[in-house]
């Protein structure tokens, strides 16, 4: 029974000499599971060859040589459909109150780009009064933001510091 179960057949073997020695770059076949494979580095009596992701050493009196196939390049022509995600009236404020600080940075990076491809150069983000961590966590965001040119808490009439105001570059 275990002999049925091994997927590995024996063949008989005919008596094959290789026409030629093998070289780097040769396309083999493995005779005994019928695989093909490409010469990756010869030795005296084994040959290192990759069958697909395996790389694996085979004795030459295994191996096949297979006629080079040619191999022809189509050139394909590729068509792409460039999605932007910047809105066409970018706003001049971003409320991200309520969010995490991971979706609220995601959030103030869009309307920073939004802002900068209309040409504005002042952008309200709002985060809210809170505990203070989103306003912490956007404003280190800001601080190394390349479009950001300087930010302040918002003053008496502009939220006080429930919301930043970004300068832009």
């Amino acid at each position: 029974m275990e002999d049925a179960a091994d997927p590995v057949k024996v063949r008989e073997t005919e008596d094959y000499k290789l026409p030629r020695p093998l070289v780097k770059g040769d396309l083999v076949l493995i005779f005994d599971i019928d695989k093909k494979a490409t010469v990756l580095e010869v030795g005296k009596d084994s040959v290192l060859v990759q069958a697909g992701i395996i790389k694996t050493r085979v004795s030459l009196d295994n191996l096949r040589l297979l006629k080079q196939e040619k191999v022809t390049v189509t050139k394909r022509s590729v068509t792409r459909t460039v999605r932007t995600d910047v809105s066409r009236s970018a706003s001049t404020e971003v409320d991200v109150r309520g969010q995490n600080a991971l979706d609220a940075i995601m959030d103030v990076d869009k309307a920073i780009d939004s802002a900068v491809m209309q040409g504005l150069h002042i952008l309200t983000i709002i985060h809210g009064k809170g505990t203070g961590i989103l306003r912490r966590e956007i404003q280190q965001h800001l601080k190394n933001h390349p479009s950001v040119r300087t930010f302040r808490l918002g003053a008496f009439g502009e939220g006080d510091s429930g919301v930043t105001i970004a300068e832009l570059k």
